[in-house]
C-alpha cells in the first residue's frame, strides 16, 4: 500500500514539474543558471533510481542486500 502511494506521489510531482516547465520555461531556464537550484534537478533521476531498486526487489523476489552481496542460494544435497 505504501509503495503504491509513493509511486503515485512521484508521478504527481513529476507531472507538476513538467507543467511548470511548459508554463514557465523562462523560470526553469533561470533555475538551471542558479548555482544552488541547479542541484535539485538531479533529484528526479535519483528518485527514479530508488523506485527502480524497490521495483526490482518486489518483482524479482530478490532483496537488494542479496544483489549487492552476491548472495548464492545454498546447494541442495543430492540424495
Amino acid at each position: 500500500m505504501l509503495f503504491k502511494l509513493t509511486i503515485a506521489g512521484f508521478i504527481v510531482l513529476l507531472i507538476l514539474c513538467l507543467a511548470n516547465t511548459v508554463k514557465y520555461p523562462g523560470s526553469v531556464r533561470a533555475e538551471f543558471a542558479h548555482p544552488v537550484k541547479l542541484n535539485f534537478f538531479a533529484t528526479i533521476s535519483i528518485g527514479l533510481i530508488f523506485l527502480s531498486i524497490a521495483l526490482l526487489s518486489d518483482s524479482a523476489g530478490v532483496s537488494l542486500t542479496a544483489l549487492l552481496t552476491k548472495w548464492e542460494p545454498p546447494l541442495q544435497s543430492i540424495a
